[in-house]
């Protein structure tokens, strides 16, 4: 039964629902992809290696948020809101991104000073590796301010197009290099995989730079660079404290358990992140949508609250046949030394599933302009995430990490779904209702339709 106050007509327009049923299947191909690479790097490296390569990703990423400051979120605000010179924004974003990557080397370098690089990047990575870093910030730069360009503009297939492009070229690059290693009896150094990555990075942006050529020419005078730094503020934050929920415990688990174990918990949080597959494709578009609805006056509220309910039973669904399937195909994906990852994917797996949800809820609330919500919820996480790993890791290792990951997780999942009901009239959020039903079978009937043609 509809609860009183939900409006009779929830369903989506035809055209998120096309650009929902692209981005979804886009992102089913990127997951594929990714546990593709994954796979042949667990089985080429090892759970040791390859946790030399994880902390080198995670750094990455690591100095990637910090340095970014969010610029693509209010990119892609401002620009959905009708406020940015394309054109001239993307000269703006071209110097931060070289600021980007010129502050990281420094800061790598002055860490290797102090004797203190070693926690961050491994040892044997040597000078390449600090250049790498540096260099993959300043492409992640561009390739993420592109995107968020494209995504501004409602161009959600040419961006997942481009990030399918992305994937395609790291699966050519691996295909290369295993092959000229086969051929010249060479040792798999992790390396060879650290520029397999910008490889495809380089790609993407290209991609990205093809996309924007059918850009809409815009006639404001101004960038819109100081607006998208006002609105990126305090989304920066949030992103900062979020990375840390999502990414600290690599530390942690690097530093009192060693590479190999890493390779282990990483390879456990990238099985079942793929249950953020939906959720982050719904999010996509809601956030833009959201933003230009706002900005018109008028609310996405009851149509978030329907993705909700929808992403929440999927995502149970989906984490169930996960959990039953998991010791057999963790090793059979990856191999049989990552058998080890199964009690850590078991772990990580409550947490993940309370945060599908979330993520399409944080994409209402930056649409509405309220990021300083999503720090909020962040923070609470980021405190537990740190409390919690500090607590656990040195006495259960990795198995610590990874339940003290799924409560922060479950935590910052519960301050979203407050902050959503007190902000809009929707109060059913778990409960399935008639016309989920009915979206669910206009998703189903467009995805055939697209799928024929």
């Amino acid at each position: 039964m509809l609860q009183v106050g939900m409006p009779r007509q929830t369903s989506l327009p035809v055209s998120a629902v096309k650009s929902g049923i692209h981005t979804l299947g886009t992102n089913l191909v990127q997951v594929a992809s990714v546990l593709t690479i994954t796979a042949i790097i667990a089985r080429t490296l090892g759970p040791e290696r390859k946790g030399i390569y994880d902390l080198y990703v995670t750094t990455a990423l690591m100095f990637s948020t910090f340095a970014g400051l969010s610029l693509p979120s209010g990119v892609t605000y401002v620009v959905a809101s009708g406020r940015a010179n394309i054109a001239e924004l993307k000269g703006r974003l071209w110097l931060a991104a070289v600021a980007q990557g010129l502050g990281t080397y420094i800061v790598l370098v002055a860490l290797k000073r102090v004797g203190l690089l070693g926690h961050v990047l491994p040892d044997v990575l040597g000078r390449p590796g600090l250049i790498a870093v540096a260099v993959n910030v300043g492409l992640l730069a561009v390739s993420s301010g592109w995107r968020a360009i494209l995504v501004g503009l409602h161009e959600f297939i040419r961006a997942n197009v481009g990030d399918v492009i992305k994937q395609f070229a790291g699966l050519v690059l691996l295909g290369i290099l295993l092959t000229a290693m086969s051929l010249g009896s060479g040792s798999p150094e992790v390396v060879y995989f650290v520029f397999a990555n910008l490889g495809a990075v380089i790609a993407a942006i290209c991609a990205y730079e093809r996309a924007m050529r059918h850009a809409p020419i815009s006639d404001c005078p101004s960038s819109g660079f100081r607006e998208v730094t006002v609105y990126s503020l305090p989304s920066f934050a949030a992103n900062a404290v979020q990375f840390l929920n999502y990414r600290l415990a690599v530390y942690f688990v690097n530093e009192y358990a060693g590479a190999a174990t890493l390779g282990l918990y990483q390879t456990a949080t990238l099985a079942t992140q793929a249950l953020w597959l939906l959720p982050s494709a719904i999010a996509a578009i809601t956030f833009p949508k959201v933003a230009a609805a706002a900005a018109a006056g008028t609310d996405k509220a009851s149509q978030t609250a329907q993705c909700v309910r929808i992403v929440s039973w999927v995502s149970i669904f989906c984490a169930v046949g996960m959990a039953a399937f998991a010791p057999v195909m963790v090793p059979l994906v990856f191999g049989r030394a990552f058998r080890g990852a199964v009690p850590m994917l078991l772990l990580l797996l409550p947490g993940t599933v309370a945060f599908c949800p979330a993520q399409v809820l944080a994409g209402y609330m930056a649409g509405i302009g309220r990021p300083g919500l999503n720090l909020a919820a962040s923070c609470v996480g980021a405190a537990l995430t740190i409390g919690l790993n500090a607590l656990l890791v040195p006495v259960y290792g990795a198995s610590g990490a990874a339940l003290a990951t799924s409560i922060s997780h479950g935590a910052n999942a519960a301050m979203l779904y407050v902050f959503f009901v007190r902000k809009s009239t929707q109060r059913e959020l778990f409960r399935p209702v008639a016309a989920d039903l009915q979206l669910i079978g206009t998703f189903a009937s467009k995805a055939s339709l697209l799928w024929h043609r």
